[in-house]
């Protein structure tokens, strides 16, 4: 049995409406990912940030957007959008098997987090 979250689950499990209003609807932010190691980046993928595809709640995106990662690492480096650091830029289009290899790396999702969106995935999926 699995017991590990995967990008797209937290994804599923995060998906939160702020405001919508005539049609417009404006997301909330995710909370940023945190690893066992301490590491944290910050994941989204809507409508409009750099994922695919890029619409709002979808059950499975191909790449999404990450940004301002605690420190850098390489397995994101070369989807950086420029800068000299590369803890303050976003990193666009990221596969989220990259996404899944880089929390792994850093021991999987903090512990908290992870019960946190478990339940919250197995609430909005499952109604439970």
């Amino acid at each position: 049995m699995r017991t590990e979250l995967t990008v797209n689950e937290f994804l599923y499990a995060t998906f939160k409406i702020a405001y919508e209003c005539d049609g417009f609807i404006l997301l909330q932010r995710r909370p940023r990912i945190e690893c066992r190691d301490g590491f944290s980046v910050s994941c989204q993928a809507d409508k409009g940030t750099y994922c695919e595809p890029r619409k709002n709640l979808v059950n499975e995106y191909a790449k999404v957007e990450l940004g301002f990662p605690s420190e850098a690492d390489d397995l994101i480096s070369s989807y950086a959008y420029g800068g000299e650091n590369p803890t303050d830029t976003v990193y666009g289009y990221v596969p989220v098997e990259i996404v899944d290899a880089l929390i792994s790396k850093h021991g999987g999702f903090e512990r908290s987090l992870w019960l946190r969106t478990k339940r919250m995935y197995r609430k909005r999926k499952y109604g439970m």
